[in-house]
């Protein structure tokens, strides 16, 4: 076990009964973003964002396999980022990781004053817990905000919508974000 499953384990979030996951593979344990606190932030998709996010829902379903999208942009003081570009790569069936090529897009716009990320990735509409979110996919989303030193945000695009979230270092909890197309 590593520091960030021990940080996973802390959070507020953190499913007490994990009797109806995978045998043997907790970290696939679904987790509903309905069970998120809100917050009054928004992701806002611009331009080419809105088109690759789209794509991505009929690319996951007709191939049926995990993709990784990096969404860039920058925040206002509205607590709205706007996203305003994008990096994608595709994954394997049941499996998403991000490239090094979208970590260095990452590391590029978190210098810049205002620069923002969301770490997007696809789920197919396979079995019943689709629209949930891994244990897995939560841990890399503690993972990077304790490598940048900042909160991260994340979003799970599936052929039924779109579930932005936000993890909060200060707080250890996730919350549920809204999603605005502009």
């Amino acid at each position: 076990m590593d520091r960030y499953d021990e940080v996973l384990m802390k959070c507020k979030n953190y499913p007490k009964d994990m009797s109806f996951g995978i045998p043997g593979k907790p970290e696939l344990f679904p987790v509903s973003p309905h069970g998120f606190r809100n917050l009054c932030e928004e992701i806002a998709l611009t331009g080419c964002t809105v088109d690759a996010v789209h794509s991505l829902q009929t690319m996951t379903e007709r191939y049926k396999q995990e993709y990784t999208l990096v969404l860039y942009g920058e925040s206002s003081e509205s607590d709205t980022l706007f996203m305003k570009d994008y990096c994608l790569s595709p994954g394997r069936e049941g499996e998403a990781n991000f490239n090094f090529q979208q970590i260095e897009h990452v590391k590029r716009t978190l210098k810049r004053k205002h620069g923002e990320v969301v770490y997007a990735h696809t789920h197919p509409a396979c079995g019943t817990q689709y629209n949930c979110f891994s244990l897995n996919d939560l841990k890399y989303l503690i993972r990077r905000a304790y490598i940048t030193n900042r909160d991260t945000y994340g979003l799970l695009i599936t052929k039924d919508g779109f579930s932005p979230i936000k993890y909060s270092i200060q707080e250890n909890e996730f919350f549920r974000i809204q999603i605005l197309f502009a």
